[in-house]
């Protein structure tokens, strides 16, 4: 906390927590800090897809109106979105055939739903 008395401010310096990724730590996979999404192997992390993928939707709206605000990036979103719902509907379609589903893959498709993505 620093105080500038002539000015009469206050000023609080924040540093972010910075967290190490898991390849630094030898690749150890149980160090992974953000346990709030599920993780999925069939989306690549921090990738478009993922983010509309897993997000709520008021999340979702909030993300299109703040990273979406030209023609062409909602078009790419769009794009986007169509590919999780292939994505989605080759995993209903395993699993109507009679198929069990892998853990990640599984993960996944319980935490997107495809209605919500019409």
């Amino acid at each position: 906390l620093q105080h500038d008395t002539g000015k009469n401010l206050k000023t609080v310096v924040v540093f972010p927590r910075i967290q190490e990724a898991a390849a630094s730590k030898g690749g150890d996979e149980n160090t992974v800090s953000d346990k709030s999404l599920p993780s999925s192997s069939l989306l690549k992390p921090g990738s478009p897809e993922e983010m509309i993928a897993l997000s709520p939707i008021n999340m979702f709206e909030n993300l299109i109106k703040s990273k979406c605000p030209t023609w062409s990036q909602k078009k790419g979103c769009n794009v986007a979105i169509s590919t999780i719902q292939n994505l989605i509907g080759d995993l209903e379609q395993r699993l109507l055939q009679g198929h069990a589903l892998d853990d990640k893959e599984q993960a996944l498709y319980d935490a997107v739903s495809v209605d919500s993505l019409e």
